[in-house]
């Protein structure tokens, strides 16, 4: 609240209170020491009339507490020192005065009144004055309370607003490390489902190519089983079937004649290879050896590929 509302509340009009303050360059203590020696005087601007439709109604006879004798109030009559409002007993000092009171207060009965004005005493001034202290201490006392009250208030949202703010942030980065997790574990499932694929596919080309790989043995007798292995018969074979693995891991699988030699085999390879074009040689893988020229003239029952075996296409 500012010195000019504080003012007003006092019971001051905002005119006066305006003119005081301008005049003691805004300190409000020498205003309201100006106030209360200049109080009774009339405000200079003009005041907005807050009772249009009221007619100030002057009465010609003078108050009751005025007749002392008909011959004194006879004399006094045509000198009136001052008007008194009827509605509430005020002494004002002129009509300007009556007319401003009427305008502030709503007041429209008024008479002429032999009274006068007496000035304030000092005493009455000092004492008004302390009442007036009195006032704008209390008055400021509220605005400080009032402002403190204030100042709580908007801490205390202030804080709501932060904590809300808070709160939002660590829902945002929980859900946001649920949703990391989350993502974290179907890759591990994923990648753990891979590999138990790729192992599956493993196993089952491995026990495809044992298979292959294998002859055909006839079923024996248990008497069989127990001669001696010098006794078994080596068979001989005229075919020779061999799995090839190219060198993006694709296989082929053909069967050649266990007297063609290993030249036959580069030859076949390199009609119907897909995986790429260019120089290679061809290796065993166990035991590890990579066939040299040398041996391409070589059968594939003198290098011992019959009845099956596997091959590696490797890039030189």
């Amino acid at each position: 609240m500012s010195d000019l509302q504080n003012l007003i509340e006092m019971g001051f009009s905002e005119e006066k209170c305006i003119k005081a303050l301008s005049l003691n360059n805004q300190n409000m203590q020498q205003a309201l020491d100006w106030l209360l020696i200049h109080g009774n005087e009339l405000d200079e601007p003009a005041v907005k009339d807050e009772h249009p439709n009221q007619v100030l109604k002057l009465s010609s006879a003078t108050s009751s507490d005025e007749k002392v004798n008909p011959v004194e109030n006879q004399d006094d009559a045509s000198n009136p020192n001052s008007l008194k409002c009827d509605d509430c007993g005020l002494l004002l000092k002129d009509e300007d005065f009556a007319t401003l009171h009427a305008h502030k207060t709503g007041h429209v009965n008024f008479s002429q009144s032999t009274e006068s004005i007496k000035p304030k005493t000092k005493e009455e001034i000092e004492e008004q004055k302390i009442r007036l202290s009195e006032k704008l201490k209390k008055l400021r006392q509220e605005r400080e309370e009032k402002e403190k009250q204030e100042q709580l208030e908007k801490e205390k949202l202030r804080r709501k607003e932060g904590r809300q703010l808070n709160e939002i942030k660590q829902k945002f980065q929980e859900e946001e490390m649920k949703r990391i997790a989350e993502l974290k574990r179907k890759e591990k499932l994923a990648d753990a489902e891979y590999k138990r694929k790729l192992k599956e596919q493993i196993a089952r080309d491995r026990e495809a190519f044992r298979k292959e790989s294998q002859p055909e043995q006839s079923k024996q007798s248990p008497q069989s089983q127990v001669q001696p292995v010098s006794l078994v018969v080596k068979k001989d074979y005229n075919e020779c079937r061999i799995q090839i693995r190219l060198t993006d891991g694709s296989t082929m699988i053909q069967k050649f004649n266990a007297q063609d030699q290993l030249s036959a085999v580069r030859s076949w390879v390199e009609e119907n290879r897909n995986d790429s074009h260019g120089a290679f040689n061809l290796m065993q893988t166990f035991p590890k050896k990579i066939y040299t020229s040398e041996d391409m003239s070589k059968t594939l029952t003198e290098l011992g590929l019959v009845p099956a075996s596997s091959l590696v296409v490797a890039k030189t």
